[in-house]
């Protein structure tokens, strides 16, 4: 084994094809499992199961180093060369059983693989079919799996780009309506946040004014009715509108206060007026008064004397 006799066993033709490459393999599988029959002399060898971890595979160097010794229960014993070819009948009877076994299995492999690829490619067909123009595929799948390498992939290629352009303009459309989104929110938090301080900064004072106004409004009313001047100059009550309505009121109740103060004033003269007669009319009439009790009291005193000379 370690002079590599067994390539001599083949013609060089032999050796030239598959059975040579097969040969070589043995020959250098033998080398690396090889070990001395511990306590033997004859000559002997064992067939290990394993080869010793780190063992190459160059014929030569393993040819060259000196084997290791072994028990006869740690692999096959080969004393001969009937032994040796006695094992290697039974090594390739495991073998090709082996392979027969692999080969069932491989070809069991192979009717999954064809029942999935036949799944797959059914799949295929109804996806593609479900995809919605321009981007379908546009493939002509075979009904066999086994044909799909003969496909033209290249009208697919182009749809699949054109979808992957028109996802990202989606995208990005998405990516806007996102922001836009977010702009309107922003905006409706604003707009309710500017509702709430319109309400406690600008509604609730109106409301107060209003209601000022409104006092006012009624003591101008009740004034115009004590001067007799009429409530058809007095404003209405003051509305519950925007500022600009409000400051139009307030400008007709500031004229309509501006009469009535003008009422009150000819009112006021007038008065005074006719005050003023009505003490000089009394003075006058004290004065009557006076001079007729001057008469009345004269009148009971009887005629004057007359002086004697």
């Amino acid at each position: 084994m370690r002079k590599q006799l067994l390539q001599f066993c083949f013609t060089s033709d032999e050796r030239s094809t598959q059975v040579g490459f097969v040969e070589q393999q043995f020959r250098i599988q033998l080398l690396r499992h090889l070990r001395r029959l511990a306590g033997d002399g004859t000559g002997a060898v064992v067939i290990a199961g394993a080869a010793d971890p780190g063992t190459g595979f160059n014929p030569d160097r393993l040819a060259d180093r000196e084997p290791q010794e072994a028990a006869a229960g740690e692999g096959h014993v080969i004393r001969g060369f009937g032994d040796f070819v006695a094992e290697a009948v039974t090594q390739s009877r495991i073998a090709a059983t082996e392979a027969r076994q692999a080969s069932v299995g491989a070809r069991q492999l192979a009717d999954q693989a064809r029942t999935h690829g036949d799944d797959a490619l059914k799949e295929l067909t109804d996806t593609a079919a479900a995809i919605a123009e321009p981007f379908r595929l546009a493939l002509k799948l075979p009904p066999d799996a086994t044909e799909l390498e003969g496909v033209d992939t290249a009208p697919a290629a182009d749809c699949i780009k054109a979808a992957k352009e028109q996802d990202q303009v989606l995208e990005a459309r998405q990516k806007q309506r996102m922001q836009f989104q977010q702009a309107l929110d922003q905006a409706s938090r604003e707009r309710e946040a500017l509702a709430l301080r319109r309400r406690d900064k600008v509604e609730a004072p109106i409301g107060k004014v209003g209601a000022d106004l409104n006092r006012e409004r009624d003591a101008l009313a009740e004034a115009a009715f004590a001067l007799n001047a009429g409530d058809d100059r007095v404003p209405g009550p003051v509305p519950a509108s925007p500022p600009a309505v409000v400051s139009a009121w307030a400008a007709q109740l500031r004229d309509a206060t501006a009469a009535m103060l003008d009422v009150a004033d000819r009112t006021k003269k007038a008065a005074l007026a006719d005050a003023e007669a009505t003490r000089t009319s009394l003075i006058e009439l004290g004065r009557r008064l006076a001079d007729a009790d001057a008469v009345a009291e004269a009148t009971q005193a009887g005629p004057p004397a007359i002086p004697t000379m």
